[in-house]
């Protein structure tokens, strides 16, 4: 499952704020941009534009234009669970 997303916002991406490096591997706390999220046990693929995560956050970003929709947050369910799921990204299995 390949989902596409828009841009993020302007002075986010590769910023001081955490980038994750290219390499899949477990996230700790900062804002990653361009999550790639793939469990094994799923066969499924997807790509959140960025997750941010600290103490008491675990926040799944998808930039979107125009109106909100049911299917925004049909793919950001489906990102989460993908999150849940997938051990090299997020080896605790945080929620």
């Amino acid at each position: 499952m390949r989902l596409q997303a828009q841009a993020p916002e302007p002075g986010t991406q590769g910023s001081e704020l955490g980038a994750a490096p290219h390499d899949r591997g477990a996230l700790g706390y900062g804002y990653h941009p361009e999550v790639e999220l793939r469990p094994p046990s799923m066969g499924w693929v997807g790509y959140a534009d960025a997750i941010r995560l600290g103490p008491d956050v675990c926040e799944i970003v998808d930039y979107k234009t125009g109106a909100p929709s049911d299917e925004h947050e049909a793919q950001l369910r489906a990102y989460a669970l993908l999150w849940a799921r997938d051990p090299v990204v997020n080896p605790s299995g945080r929620l």
